[in-house]
């Protein structure tokens, strides 16, 4: 399906403007501005709560993709190659300098980059499940690492007998009008335990468990006969259930539920962990049925966009706090400085990753998919992707 490429290359764009903002809301993060604004916080905890799922929906149903010509072995190493090696590379040489700007622009520390890098490399792992510390916008590839090994014995149970009789249950949501709506009740349940550690930890427990429920439900939809075409026709219901979510969420005062640490486990997290997952299948479902219905994303992805795809998410990070680092002590407005940071930044990592998907050896390193020979099976996209 090449509109999962398309959704996938708009999903990278988000996540680059999503960054791009972070200076200005009203949390911590590696660059801020002098200039915050609360409205700005509580439109990014909503959107944070869905683009991430949204992008983990789209690499499951790639996985599903990816496994109609791989073996599982061959999967595994795919995988390895096009999700460790770059996770590797990004955070040996360019974590280091994320954590000098973060802690020169905070006051933390006056090190030189070669003491922070000595420090930086000296202490690489973390407590599970982010097990990389510092690895700062990388941690998606750890995760999707995770899920990926994770998930492959389930996708491949799914072939055998049990698992078809699983699938054709599940294919017969799709045959009753917004029937496919309901599969947020399970992310729900799974993450219900977890309430606590999802609207108050980043990267923690509760936000693996969320995700990983939504990488696994996207290899789902595409392989259970008929969910595919329930999503695309329930558009309509998909984003009346997206909006009616918020609204209620707003409605409870849930922003400040999401962009708040709680040190006790309350009814009104759980209610507002209730109507955060149903917006979230909402929101991303109908993205994914709006892709699908978009004729111009019936079109290949251009290869040399695909190929710059991983580049790009490598790169976009440590550009973005690059460019901030200098223009947020600007005396300017929030959107005067936003431009001077968001503009000149994507430009640089545009650049950047196009230049370096081309230079062989380079681009293995950071995770492009090889070009397809001859003799290569032909895949959903053209020279490589972020997640398939």
């Amino acid at each position: 399906m090449n509109s999962l490429d398309w959704l996938r290359v708009l999903a990278l764009l988000g996540v680059f403007v999503y960054h791009t903002l972070r200076p200005f809301d009203a949390g911590y993060w590696h660059v801020k501005s002098v200039h915050r604004s609360q409205l700005l916080t509580d439109v990014l905890a909503v959107i944070g709560s869905w683009g991430l799922a949204f992008f983990f929906l789209i690499a499951g149903a790639s996985t599903f993709l990816a496994l109609r010509w791989r073996t599982p072995v061959e999967y595994v190493r795919e995988r390895v190659l096009r999700l460790a090696v770059p996770l590797a590379v990004g955070w040996a040489v360019l974590g280091p300098v994320q954590l000098w700007l973060e802690e020169h622009h905070h006051h933390i520390s006056n090190d030189s980059l070669a003491a922070v890098t000595l420090r930086y490399l000296s202490d690489p792992f973390a407590p599970p499940p982010n097990v990389v510390n510092h690895s700062y916008a990388l941690w998606f590839l750890v995760f999707l690492l995770e899920y990926s090994l994770l998930g492959l014995p389930v996708f491949v149970w799914l072939r055998h007998r049990q698992g078809q009789r699983l699938l054709a249950r599940l294919g017969r949501l799709g045959n009753r009008r917004g029937g496919v709506l309901l599969l947020f009740v399970p992310v729900a349940g799974a993450t219900l335990p977890l309430a606590w550690s999802l609207l108050s930890e980043e990267h923690g427990w509760g936000q693996f468990v969320y995700l990983f429920a939504f990488f696994v439900l996207g290899h789902l939809v595409m392989a259970a006969p008929g969910l595919v075409d329930a999503v695309r026709r329930d558009i309509g219901l998909a984003f009346t259930l997206a909006i009616s979510g918020v609204v209620a969420i707003f409605a409870r005062n849930g922003p400040d539920v999401l962009t708040t640490s709680f040190g006790r486990w309350t009814w009104l997290t759980v209610l507002i962990l209730v109507l955060v997952v149903a917006q979230a299948w909402g929101w991303v479902l109908g993205v994914w049925a709006a892709g699908m219905r978009f004729t111009a994303f019936a079109r290949p992805l251009p290869r040399v966009v695909a190929a710059a795809a991983m580049p790009f998410f490598v790169l976009h990070q440590p550009v973005i706090l690059a460019v901030a680092f200098v223009a947020v002590g600007r005396a300017w407005g929030i959107w005067a400085t936003w431009l001077t940071i968001a503009l000149p930044a994507f430009v640089v990592t545009a650049v950047l990753s196009w230049v370096l998907s081309q230079i062989p050896g380079v681009r293995q390193m950071l995770g492009v998919k090889p070009r397809p020979s001859s003799a290569t099976r032909p895949t959903a996209a053209n020279g490589g992707s972020l997640v398939q």
